[in-house]
C-alpha cells in the first residue's frame, strides 16, 4: 500500500546541518518555547534550505505523486527548527495543519542529526516509522490522515528542520 510518506536521504551535508544546529544552540529561548523560525536565525540558510528542496525533493515528490501537479499549491515559505528534547516528555499525536495553519498541505523534516536511540516519527494510521538519519528529508501530507508523533530521544537531543507547502489561498 502506498502510504505516501517518502525518505529522502542524504540531501544535505552534516557540516551544513550542525551549522544550523550550532545557530540554534546559540540562540536564546523562553524556558518552554523550543523552536525558531530559520529566517529568523540566518535568511540565507532558509534560502538555501528551500532552494534546495525544490530543486532536489519536490520533483521527486511530485513524480511519484503526480496529483500534485494539479493542485494550486504555493511556494514553501516558513521553516521552523525544533528541538525535542532527550528523555522529556514529547508533544502528543498531532497533524501539520490545524487552527492556525489550515492551508498547509505538505509537511517535510529534515533531519539535522542522526539519533541512535528512540526519536522515532511515528505515523501510526499508516503503521509507519522513521528514524532520523542527518541530512535525510521526510515528505509527507500535512492532513489528519497522517498523524504523527516523535517518539522521545533516549541518548541525544533531537533536531528537525520542519517545512510546509500550503495551498494557494490569497
Amino acid at each position: 500500500m502506498n502510504h505516501l510518506i517518502e525518505l529522502y536521504p542524504d540531501i544535505f551535508s552534516p557540516e551544513w546541518c550542525n551549522n544550523i544546529i550550532n545557530k540554534f544552540k546559540n540562540h536564546q529561548f523562553p524556558e518552554l518555547n523550543h523552536s525558531i523560525v530559520l529566517s529568523d536565525l540566518d535568511f540565507e540558510l532558509h534560502k538555501e534550505f528551500a532552494v534546495n528542496f525544490l530543486e532536489k525533493v519536490y520533483p521527486k515528490y511530485k513524480e511519484k505523486y503526480p496529483i500534485l501537479n494539479n493542485m494550486n499549491l504555493g511556494e514553501l515559505n516558513e521553516t521552523k527548527i525544533h528541538l525535542y528534547k532527550a528523555n522529556k516528555e514529547t508533544i502528543p499525536e498531532s497533524c501539520e495543519n490545524h487552527g492556525f495553519h489550515p492551508y498547509r498541505c505538505i509537511a517535510i523534516n529534515l533531519y539535522l542529526n542522526t539519533i541512535e536511540k528512540g526519536g522515532e516519527d511515528i505515523f501510526s494510521n499508516q503503521k509507519v516509522s522513521i528514524i532520523p538519519q542527518q541530512g535525510g528529508i521526510l515528505v509527507f501530507p500535512a492532513g489528519y490522515t497522517h498523524t504523527s508523533k516523535s517518539n522521545i530521544p533516549e541518548q541525544e537531543d533531537k533536531y528537525v528542520l520542519k517545512g510546509w507547502i500550503e495551498f494557494n489561498h490569497k
